[in-house]
């Protein structure tokens, strides 16, 4: 039908193609991607509000936050492999729900910022078994040649409650009270998890990891992940890209200044940057047909990011480097999901969640540390010193793609493609 040639309908026919497992997998997942927006603005409100306006209270929930998702990452992948990603998607969502009815119960009695911190800390927990879930289910329910566009939707969902579920998070706040959003919360992920209960993956014989201790487990997924060259290589690129991200992420605000704007100024770099990633993803939905390979959709966007982030540091006035910003952002989402889907596919699906959770600790760590280092750099360089070590960075991992990974994801197609084509023996 003609119809279907409109970007939108293709959009629809593609959600449509993948399927009702994959929509019964979509569903939950966007709620989660939206609650955990809102919810994340109502402990910020109520953590400012609370605490009397104290900075430290404040700064220690990205504390709370994160601290959950270095150290135990690596444990949820294990714990992914050995009981099924699809059981314990459904465990995350429940746990989730009962966490959020906990933090209306300390918002409604004002128990204290620390049973708040807590509770946001148990979250973070939930929230990275529920991604390293939902990320191994993915090639169990699509097939191969579906992962990219999957990748795509699911990706389109998070970068939409990004812009979507702060702002209303804020609304029920302000006017429903400062429960409403926890409990809103718990609601639906209660009936999440009740779709969820219709979700089962097709786990094959091959998927059900070897019998071992918890730790060894863990340890043969690293030493997996250390024998394959591809995804090494393959990874190494998300790890520079979170390492570039991590110093804008504390730069941007002072060279904003430096070019004479405001810092306040900076909300319209990250509300553009967030509508532009979404436009991107729903892109890719839309023009799957017309993509060559998903490798090629990896060097593109890193390409683009390249660009994006040369704009940025030779940015002279607020308009140069808002047009910088949108060019990288429009990288973003072609490479997170060109590196979700390759990742996905050259792993083997009984260590699929190992190898996820390994990985996702690293990006989080070197974003960490690249915005530690450009704190430490600030008070010596100037801010646009740190900018271009951001483009340098980004660079080296475009050309890591172009002289390295692309021709060994190029022999193992021509030769083949399997999830061990390239591990080193």
């Amino acid at each position: 039908m003609a119809q279907w040639r409109v970007p939108q309908f293709r959009i629809l026919l593609a959600l449509r193609s993948l399927g009702p497992t994959f929509h019964r997998l979509w569903v939950p997942y966007a709620v989660l991607a939206a609650s955990d927006g809102f919810r994340r603005m109502a402990v910020l409100l109520w953590v400012y509000e609370v605490s009397g306006k104290n900075g430290l209270a404040v700064s220690l929930i990205m504390f709370a936050e994160m601290v959950p998702r270095i150290f135990l990452a690596p444990t949820a992948g294990v714990y992914v492999d050995r009981v099924g990603a699809d059981r314990v998607f459904r465990h995350a969502v429940v746990l989730l729900a009962l966490t959020s009815l906990a933090q209306a119960l300390v918002a409604y009695n004002r128990w204290g910022v620390v049973f708040m911190l807590a509770l946001v800390a148990a979250g973070a927990v939930w929230e990275v078994a529920s991604s390293t879930a939902s990320e191994t289910l993915i090639p169990q329910i699509v097939s191969q040649e579906q992962l990219q566009t999957a990748n795509a939707v699911l990706m389109s969902t998070y970068q939409a409650a990004l812009i979507v579920g702060p702002p209303l998070g804020a609304m029920l706040y302000v006017n429903l009270g400062r429960t409403s959003v926890f409990l809103i919360d718990a609601v639906l992920l209660f009936l999440s998890s009740a779709l969820l209960l219709r979700l089962v993956a097709q786990r094959l014989s091959s998927a059900v990891p070897a019998p071992g201790t918890f730790g060894l487990q863990l340890l043969e997924g690293l030493w997996y992940l250390a024998r394959h060259r591809i995804l090494l290589a393959l990874a190494s690129t998300a790890f520079l890209v979170a390492f570039s991200a991590g110093i804008n992420s504390t730069t941007m605000i002072f060279f904003i200044e430096d070019l004479g704007y405001r810092a306040a100024d900076i909300a319209w770099l990250g509300a553009a940057n967030g509508l532009f990633q979404l436009v991107a993803g729903g892109l890719i939905v839309a023009l799957a047909h017309r993509i060559p390979n998903t490798p090629w959709l990896l060097g593109v966007g890193l390409g683009i990011l390249a660009v994006g982030a040369a704009g940025q540091a030779t940015a002279l006035n607020f308009v140069w480097l808002i047009v910088a910003v949108l060019v990288g952002s429009i990288g973003n989402n072609p490479f997170n999901i060109a590196y979700s889907t390759l990742l996905q596919s050259k792993t083997e699906v009984a260590v699929l969640g190992r190898v996820k959770s390994l990985t996702g600790t690293v990006v989080s760590t070197t974003f960490l540390l690249g915005a530690g280092v450009a704190g430490v750099l600030l008070s010596r360089y100037p801010s646009r010193s740190l900018l271009v070590l951001s483009a340098t960075v980004i660079a080296v991992a475009f050309f890591l793609y172009l002289f390295m990974l692309r021709g060994r994801l190029a022999h193992q197609r021509d030769g083949g493609d399997s999830a061990q084509g390239d591990s080193l023996q």
